[in-house]
């Protein structure tokens, strides 16, 4: 904007007294080119970007009627767990992760929330801590917690969503990155892992057979509770 550009040609004419640091998660190429439009000889400090591995991580799907029926793979995960494992279920949209929550505390399960905006910072930092410290085993959130987030004893990631994004056409397509980060909450520090992926639709199974491509792996179709427990109690 030209406010923008106003500011920043005023830093230009001081620039023997104004210091100027950016700093950022992520950097895209619209961000450069931009400050090298005013600062060409900048430095740059660049820290190593995070390793994540599909090595530590069973993927496994699950093909879902409708969204009822994730609701209740949910619940009955919840009704076969030990209980002592942690859990993180993502979902893209926080109306969802509110209604998901809702509908398990109706049905009498003890599930936290976690999410951006809505929830006040000094929330979001108690029940990360209450996690962290197991006070909270299944925590229900949108991918404010898909980054930066590590924790070994999180044996168990379930995409209530699969993860999307909006294409330069203004449509929808699979995310692989989100997927990568979200499955990499678990299966932390050389530790095991799964990670379930509820499927919706044939919309879901196309996204299923993309992140396969893309990540040259391959996902087995979830048979039954009773091989997941199995699983987790071997990791």
């Amino acid at each position: 904007s030209k406010i923008v550009d106003r500011t920043f040609n005023l830093f230009k004419t001081f620039k023997n007294k104004v210091q100027i640091l950016f700093f950022s998660a992520t950097y895209d190429v619209k961000c450069f080119k931009f400050i090298k439009r005013f600062y060409s000889n900048a430095y740059m400090i660049e820290l190593k970007k995070e390793e994540l591995t599909l090595e530590n991580v069973k993927q496994l799907y699950k093909p879902c009627k409708d969204p009822n029926e994730k609701v209740k793979f949910v619940e009955e995960y919840l009704k076969v767990s030990p209980g002592s494992e942690r859990v993180i279920i993502f979902s893209n949209r926080r109306d969802n992760v509110l209604k998901l929550q809702q509908n398990l505390l109706k049905d009498g399960y003890k599930v936290f929330i976690l999410m951006g905006g809505d929830m006040a910072l000094a929330n979001r930092d108690e029940t990360i801590r209450r996690f962290r410290n197991g006070e909270i085993q299944i925590l229900i959130t949108t991918d404010v917690l898909a980054r930066g987030y590590d924790e070994r004893l999180v044996k168990l990631v379930i995409n209530f969503d699969l993860p999307i994004k909006k294409a330069r056409d203004g449509s929808y397509e699979p995310d692989c990155e989100t997927y990568l980060h979200r499955i990499g909450r678990t299966g932390r520090f050389g530790t095991k892992g799964i990670a379930v992926n509820l499927c919706c639709g044939k919309k879901d199974m196309e996204a299923i057979l993309y992140f396969e491509k893309n990540y040259k792996t391959k996902m087995e179709e979830m048979k039954s509770f009773d091989e997941l427990i199995k699983e987790l109690k071997k990791y």
